[in-house]
């Protein structure tokens, strides 16, 4: 959890992608969390680059959220987002 960069909010959680990592690069956030049947949660996603540095051509993220019934089951609930780009923001130093 950061507090310097952030989009709504007070803090923002920080994911990065470290140097020379190629490939596929998914990353899971936290531990799975019990919640209320039936609750509605929203979720922002958004992305910031250092100021030096550009997306590639082409680029798009994606993004899935998966859920399970109280049986511990796959719910029939799984997202999966695909935004292209969702925000982009520039990290000035």
């Amino acid at each position: 959890m950061v507090a310097s960069q952030k989009f709504t909010g007070n803090m923002s959680l920080q994911v990065s992608r470290g140097a020379n990592n190629n490939g596929n690069s998914d990353k899971q956030l936290g531990s799975w969390q019990s919640v209320r049947e039936d609750a509605k949660f929203r979720f922002e996603f958004w992305a910031m680059m250092p100021a030096d540095q550009a997306p590639s051509s082409g680029w798009t993220t994606l993004v899935g959220i998966n859920s399970l019934n109280a049986a511990g089951q796959n719910s029939g609930s799984r997202r999966s987002l695909s935004a292209k780009p969702l925000l982009v923001g520039v990290i000035s130093g």
